[in-house]
């Protein structure tokens, strides 16, 4: 059966040809029908395909060209995951959303990208900064808990022979308010190897570790999730034999390390234990919330800082392609029992993603279609009410 990545890629190249949401529909049925043909030799895929192809099929026709984020922090998937990625921050004045926060931009028409910080509640851009020589873009952007202190990877020009990626550098960015400037220090922290894939990386709140979660292809197939310091590079790594990806990283309290899984034992959001010594992924970790039968999380939860609530942008549809319905909320779990204590926004009629949390989660930061649109867009939901934040762009990653 097809993974989630496969299919999300396939979104891509249909939502390109496809002139209509008939189109789309059943050209994604297509896939469907032929991967679950092929999958009856193989393992089960990651998520329910049905309701993930219904929401695919929704993204292509309103034209959401969005980095699907690789979060808590955000991170990145090359496959189409998002590293919207982005991370667990506490709340700015007043318990609102952050005052600053970083995007990645297109540079000029080509598809390279750079780094701009803008200003929450106006949309502003306050700062710009390039990528050094000898790299030519930015492709992925995780924040920290002060608004301030970011985490962007610089790519360089060339794909060496047999690498998933180009030659990469980490680097801390930190924002300048009375300068508006932005800094930026290398890190000496290595980049993923040419037999693994990134899914997921997050700063912890207070800037001084980064969590980084790759595939493995060989020898074998697992997740591994290894811990850096910022300082001094140094790593503590947990590896599990898998056929899916733990993504979607976000830092709780006391160094608890939320991921989601979809996988045995169960589908859901994983918190793992950072002050163990390492070893397997699994054994170290805890389920804190479930997906709920005929629901998925779309792009994964996110963990509240204050490591007590599961925050997710739910998904649930029913009936086929050709005739669905599709309902979208944004909802709470309890990260001690699981239990699910309260929707936010019920019934909202959108494709929904989380981008950020509050200390609590009584603040987010969401993409989502504003009630006149087709374009999704960031908003502050605060209780059920949903505002709009200025001059955001839906193709970027972005990072608070």
């Amino acid at each position: 059966m097809r993974t989630e990545e496969d299919i999300r890629a396939a979104y891509r190249a249909l939502a390109r040809q496809a002139p209509d949401a008939d189109a789309v529909l059943t050209a994604v049925q297509e896939q469907l029908d032929k991967a679950s043909a092929d999958g009856q030799k193989g393992r089960r895929g990651r998520r329910p395909l049905a309701a993930l192809a219904s929401a695919v099929a929704v993204m292509a026709v309103i034209g959401g060209s969005i980095a699907l984020a690789v979060g808590g922090g955000a991170a990145p998937h090359p496959a189409g995951k998002s590293t919207g990625q982005a991370a667990n921050s506490q709340p700015g004045p007043g318990g609102a959303a952050p005052q600053y926060y970083m995007e990645l931009a297109w540079t000029g028409s080509s598809r390279l990208s750079h780094a701009v910080v803008k200003d929450t509640a106006t949309g502003a851009t306050l700062a710009t900064v390039m990528p050094p020589k000898p790299f030519n873009s930015f492709f992925v952007v995780t924040g920290a808990a002060d608004d301030r202190t970011f985490l962007l990877v610089a790519n360089a020009k060339r794909l060496p022979k047999g690498a998933r990626y180009p030659p990469s550098t980490l680097f801390r960015a930190r924002y300048d308010p009375g300068r508006r400037r932005i800094t930026l220090t290398a890190l000496p922290i290595p980049w993923i190897q040419r037999n693994e894939q990134l899914d997921g990386l997050a700063l912890s709140p207070d800037g001084t570790r980064l969590a980084v979660s790759v595939t493995v292809f060989d020898p074998g197939r697992s997740e591994k999730v290894s811990v850096y310091s910022m300082t001094s590079g140094a790593a503590t790594v947990w590896r599990q034999p898998s056929v899916a990806p733990a993504y979607r990283l976000s830092w709780g309290s006391g160094g608890m390390l939320a991921y989601n899984w979809d996988d045995s034992p169960r589908y859901g959001v994983w918190l793992l234990n950072t002050a163990t010594r390492g070893g397997g992924l699994i054994a170290h970790s805890r389920l804190a919330a479930a997906v709920p039968h005929g629901w998925f999380f779309i792009d994964g939860a996110l963990l509240t800082p204050d490591g007590r609530t599961v925050v997710a942008a739910m998904m649930r549809s029913a009936g086929n392609l050709r005739l669905h319905r599709t309902n979208y909320e944004f909802a709470e779990f309890s990260a001690a029992t699981g239990r699910l204590t309260r929707l936010l926004l019920p019934a909202h009629n959108a494709v929904d993603q989380l981008v950020w949390a509050s200390q609590s989660g009584n603040v987010l930061v969401v993409q989502t279609l504003p009630p006149k649109g087709f374009v999704l867009a960031l908003g502050v939901l605060s209780g059920s009410r949903l505002t709009p934040i200025p001059n955001s762009s839906p193709a970027s990653f972005i990072a608070f």
